[in-house]
């Protein structure tokens, strides 16, 4: 029997959205639509309990569905996206020095953008730590304002290499988090091994589908690639750790349905001299154990599309309204 999971498209948004841009759905929010996008998952056990955790959720009741959809080719937004970085900075009363101004270069707006991830995971942490927290499909302007700048933060940090070549590339490259889960399918989530790490794959913009984060703060992979060793003097390096129901898929042109294991090679090289480096090593991380593998682990292939087709409906139909796991 092959396993399978699709994501229901429509064209008019379901559940709510949040100030933060996060969409939810929750309870009688799902519904199926005529537009699918469907992956076939692979037979690992990581993939396994991937789909055993999704048909949790979905036989669920109170299941709830929290998506993203970043547009990581946004340069002529740049200025819109800094200020609302700042204003969100400021509203949190977060010092004034974090603002980005636009004629920052580079290695000053990757400082002060580091320094706001790290500012707002503080926060967030110790929120959702409160034993009388439950975030559902109701408003929580806490949140709602944390994650609007984690969100600004990553789309930012996604442009910035265009933004400063004054690249006018019309690429299109999407990011997409799923964060589907339940009270009965959370109890079956589970702490990654090392052979389950071994799965994880560095270049992960191919449209398949991968196992999302799903950790408040950056692994070792995200502060080598905004050059973030701030991060791991602190301590603070937040490695992967769970097996969840969430999922992630990154789509571009140039790497669509394309694995090249010499430039998996090259990265992992440029990885490791970043690490050796700096000496991350006399902060009690040993870069090249399982847990620090870059990227994340591979659950299934895309079924039936092409790039353009994919495209056409992510654009089409932008709204997800159902999650569906099954086996034929």
């Amino acid at each position: 029997m092959t396993k399978y999971y699709s994501l229901h498209l429509s064209k008019t948004q379901n559940g709510v959205v949040d100030d933060s841009g996060t969409n939810v759905l929750g309870k009688k929010s799902f519904k199926d639509t005529d537009t699918v996008i469907t992956w076939k998952l692979d037979d690992t056990a990581v993939a396994n309990q991937f789909y055993f955790i999704n048909q949790k959720a979905i036989d669920d009741p109170y299941r709830w569905c929290h998506w993203n959809f970043y547009d990581a080719n946004q340069t002529v937004n740049m200025h819109q996206l800094i200020d609302t970085l700042n204003t969100d900075i400021r509203k949190q009363g977060a010092d004034e020095s974090l603002c980005i101004d636009y004629d920052d270069g580079i290695g000053v707006m990757h400082h002060k953008l580091n320094e706001v991830h790290f500012v707002f995971e503080k926060q967030l942490v110790e929120l959702q730590e409160d034993p009388a927290f439950v975030y559902t499909e109701e408003y929580h302007p806490e949140v709602e304002i944390l994650e609007r700048l984690n969100k600004t933060v990553h789309e930012i940090e996604a442009n910035l290499s265009k933004y400063f070549s004054k690249s006018n590339e019309l690429d299109k490259q999407y990011f997409i988090v799923i964060r589907h889960f339940s009270p009965d399918s959370e109890k079956e989530y589970q702490e990654l091994n090392d052979e389950e790490y071994m799965q994880f794959i560095g270049h992960y913009y191919t449209g398949d589908l991968f196992l999302d984060f799903y950790t408040v703060g950056k692994d070792l992979g995200h502060a080598y690639s905004t050059g973030d060793l701030a991060l791991v003097e602190r301590g603070e390096v937040k490695p992967q750790k769970l097996l969840t129901g969430s999922a992630c898929i990154g789509i571009n042109k140039n790497t669509f349905k394309v694995y090249n294991q010499e430039q998996e090679d090259n990265l992992y090289n440029m990885f490791y001299y970043w690490c050796d480096g700096n000496k991350v090593e006399q902060y009690g991380i040993d870069c090249r154990q399982p847990q620090h593998r870059l990227g994340r682990a591979k659950l299934g292939e895309l079924q039936n599309e092409t790039f353009e087709s994919l495209c056409k409906k992510l654009e089409e139909y932008p709204f997800i309204s159902n999650i569906k796991v099954w086996e034929e």
